[in-house]
């Protein structure tokens, strides 16, 4: 029976053990912006064949390119995602970003609990991300990082968030990494930079019940630097009198090489 005893003691620790290095093992894992840009797994590098070299003068084989791997990627996300890119949000012509969610995201529903299209409440397979004070919040927002759920009850202003100046839309169902408040999912938004996007444009849409919207944006490189942008004026004189809402937002950033490189994953 002692021995029964020892044996069983010694597989307990053995085991603890395991566990402990398990645990010290697991590699650090960062939330971001944009943890979701890899959509598949990274290729094999090409093999090489080496030659023999011809004349007196050889040259030094060149150094192999090394590229930051996204922190989480898809393959390896323990649940579905969904992932729109800017030029796919432009060619749906939605008044606001979240029209855009309902008419591409799946299990998307928008309410108008505010009375005015700017101050919607997301739903999404029941958890939902609203504007309205008191709501049991379940959608975890994260642009460029930066969580923008209000810290006093996690309400979500998405008529302050410039939907001309998305990059990537990405939808991730409930996933603990992303913080309190995220078991019904997170929305991550990567932004444009003057890296992702160059050029001017000016855009204009008018619709019925004196719906209008305009916008511009300009995005530019400079060397080492830079530049992006935005500016958008939406208005709506909605469906009954005294209904109309109008916005202004303006978005810009600035960066230099070194600094996308380290916070733009591959």
């Amino acid at each position: 029976m002692r021995y029964v005893k020892q044996v069983s003691l010694i597989a307990l620790y053995a085991s603890i053990a395991t566990t402990a290095r398990a645990q010290q093992a697991l590699p650090t894992i960062e939330v971001g912006g944009a943890p979701l840009r890899s959509t598949s797994r990274p290729a094999a590098p090409a093999p090489t064949s080496e030659r023999p070299q011809t004349g007196s003068a050889a040259t030094a084989p060149p150094a192999p390119a090394t590229t930051r791997a996204s922190p989480i990627v898809r393959y390896a996300v323990p649940a579905a995602t969904y992932t729109i890119t800017g030029n796919e949000l432009q060619n749906t012509r939605a008044f606001n970003l979240t029209d855009n969610l309902l008419r591409q995201a799946p299990g998307v529903i928008v309410n108008d609990v505010a009375g005015s299209p700017f101050t919607p409440e997301v739903n999404f397979r029941g958890f939902v991300a609203s504007p309205v004070a008191g709501t049991p919040q379940g959608l975890a927002v994260y642009q460029n990082g930066v969580r923008i759920n209000e810290a006093w009850g996690d309400n979500v202003y998405w008529d302050m968030i410039p939907s001309v100046a998305i990059d990537r839309f990405t939808l991730v169902t409930g996933n603990p990494l992303f913080g309190l408040n995220a078991i019904g999912g997170a929305v991550t938004l990567d932004m444009k930079t003057g890296f992702t996007w160059q050029g001017f444009e000016l855009d204009g849409r008018f619709g019925s019940r004196g719906r209008r919207q305009a916008s511009m944006q300009h995005g530019l490189i400079s060397g080492p630097f830079a530049t992006y942008m935005t500016m958008e004026a939406l208005g709506d004189d909605g469906y009954r009198q005294f209904s109309g809402a109008h916005i202004k937002r303006f978005y810009g950033t600035s960066a230099t090489a070194a600094r996308a490189a380290r916070s733009t994953p591959m």
